[in-house]
């Protein structure tokens, strides 16, 4: 992933997860103004629609920038087995077409209790979402372990030649390395 994709996904990620802690206040937790004229709004807090029109519009940027780096980051880590940061990753994985899904859905629906259950639904899997991220980004992967430390812990071999196998280190810098002919199977020399 390149640093422009990683600021990218940052920078969505943090507009979405404002606007939607936002409308997540707004909708299910802040008290409805009061409106003394008996018009109906569809916006019921000052500030909503900027909020939902951001939140709807930097939406498919992030779906945009995550498929952009689902074969070289995501997929790539999980067909070879990379470990580090591996259930955060998964977690992702999983819960990122459930979040996407369920916002799509949520636009589309007319009937108030789907509304109602989208919007729930989208409201769990978008904090899920962003708190994984965040700690996503929060594990470091272990160090890379050295020649010394891998054979201190592995045990080193011994040598019939010399006794005590030397550090790896050593061997390539003082002693040259000669590669052996190979024969190849159906190459037609003998």
């Amino acid at each position: 992933m390149t640093k422009g994709t990683a600021t990218g996904i940052h920078l969505t990620m943090s507009a979405l997860t404002a606007t939607g802690l936002v409308l997540f206040w707004m909708v299910f937790l802040a008290t409805p103004p009061n409106i003394e004229d008996g018009e109906f709004f569809a916006v019921e807090q000052t500030g909503q629609a900027l909020a939902t029109e951001i939140h709807i519009l930097t939406g498919p940027a992030l779906i945009f920038l995550v498929g952009l780096v689902w074969g070289s980051h995501v997929w790539n880590r999980i067909r070879n087995g990379f470990t580090a940061r591996r259930r955060t990753g998964i977690a992702l994985t999983v819960l990122f077409p459930l979040l996407a899904l369920s916002g799509y859905l949520l636009q589309l629906a007319s009937d108030e209790g789907l509304r109602a259950l989208l919007g729930w639904g989208h409201a769990v899997f978008g904090v899920l979402f962003a708190g994984i991220y965040v700690a996503h980004l929060c594990v470091r992967p272990p160090p890379p372990i050295t020649i010394e430390a891998f054979l201190t812990q592995t045990g080193s071999p011994e040598r019939e030649d010399s006794g005590p196998a030397r550090s790896h280190t050593a061997d390539l810098h003082s002693e040259p390395v000669v590669a052996e002919s190979v024969r190849v199977a159906g190459s037609g020399t003998d």
